[in-house]
């Protein structure tokens, strides 16, 4: 990847090849040191024009991009006990989508993309083992897959931030999390792995677990896929007391407001999915819906009548956008809703839209 084929993609002047090639750069070279300074290199000296279009549909296009580049199928998988026949809708390419989306329009917003998701920041006194630390961070309505110094793969789900040594020493290998991730951990009986959140931590040797920590959000999760894993809650004291020692296809929550943590086997496939680019609601209630679409889609919803709170949902999305999300829950239940416009800033940026929902019948 050159430079120059950097800014004719940031252009929209790329051939098509050459557009395929910047988007496998992205999604798979683009966290190394020397492809991160040539992003910020590139970021200092490169503007974008302030005359942005106002008439583009702005929406549609971030929707496509949020999920074109982070998922590894095209084909949608999705069932609301309705007819597939009903939602098939012609899947639309990356390739389509970049070449077609004004340059105008597209710069500021893989600029912002870029910037935030790949430039990561070198701390002196962070980590537990290592003196030199990263932290890598996923934005709204984006996933990052990392790979760490032990061979441990790690996948950052939308808004969430993960510190860690740029060389595991001593004689554990910790990371810090806030937000979720799922973790791939490389095998090392000399060494635990420990995934350290605000309120609990995490250790394994070598195993598959996906770890849910937003903060303010009052529920902590622990799922393990494979192997074995220790939950520990954090002590004021900077020591932990064990909750409990972890079995395959079993979660662990932890109830802040109320102290409590439960356990119990699941379909773990509703809570590590999302690594894949596919959302699964396992008769979830609209509360939870809402609080995993507003991450992944990056929108703040409203729920303006209490009732719609009683309906619950099963469904799988692949490649859906919002609006086709929204269509299905509409077929599924009596509700409705009303996405809000992006307002401009005075910086050239768009604040969140706004989803509000309600019953059709009082909307």
């Amino acid at each position: 990847m050159t430079e120059e084929i950097f800014i004719r993609f940031l252009q929209n002047k790329c051939t098509a090849e050459e557009i395929d090639k910047v988007v496998k750069w992205l999604r798979y070279e683009a966290d190394d040191k020397s492809a991160q300074l040539m992003v910020k290199q590139i970021w200092n000296k490169y503007s974008a024009p302030k005359d942005i279009l106002e008439d583009i549909q702005f929406e549609t296009i971030l929707d496509k991009i949020h999920h074109k580049i982070n998922i590894n199928e095209s084909k949608k998988l999705k069932h609301f006990n309705t007819s597939d026949d009903l939602h098939s809708k012609k899947s639309i390419s990356i390739k389509d989508i970049l070449t077609r989306a004004a340059a105008i329009l597209f710069i500021p917003l893989l600029s912002v993309l870029i910037y935030t998701q790949f430039v990561y920041k070198s701390n002196e006194t962070i980590s537990d083992n290592s003196k030199s630390s990263i932290e890598i961070e996923s934005p709204l309505g984006s996933r990052t897959n990392i790979e760490l110094a032990d061979g441990t793969r790690v996948w950052l789900n939308n808004g969430s931030k993960l510190k860690y040594p740029s060389q595991f020493s001593g004689k554990k290998r910790v990371v810090h999390l806030i937000g979720e991730a799922f973790f791939d951990v490389a095998h090392n009986s000399q060494k635990p792995f420990i995934v350290k959140t605000k309120e609990i931590q995490v250790t394994a040797l070598g195993t598959e677990f996906n770890v849910m920590a937003y903060e303010g959000e009052g529920i902590v999760e622990a799922t393990l896929v494979s192997g074995k894993v220790k939950v520990e809650k954090r002590l004021k004291n900077g020591k932990a007391k064990e909750i409990c020692i972890m079995k395959p296809n079993q979660i662990v929550k932890l109830d802040l407001k109320n102290r409590v943590y439960s356990s119990n086997n699941t379909n773990i496939k509703k809570y590590v999915s999302w690594k894949d680019g596919v959302l699964v609601f396992d008769n979830d209630p609209i509360d939870e819906v809402v609080r995993r679409l507003s991450k992944w889609y990056n929108v703040e919803f409203v729920i303006v009548n209490p009732e719609v709170r009683n309906y619950v949902y099963n469904a799988t999305f692949i490649d859906e956008t919002l609006p086709q999300i929204l269509e299905l829950m509409k077929i599924a239940t009596p509700i409705t809703y009303k996405i809000s416009s992006r307002k401009k800033l005075n910086d050239g940026t768009f604040t969140k839209r706004k989803v509000f929902i309600g019953l059709k019948k009082n909307f």
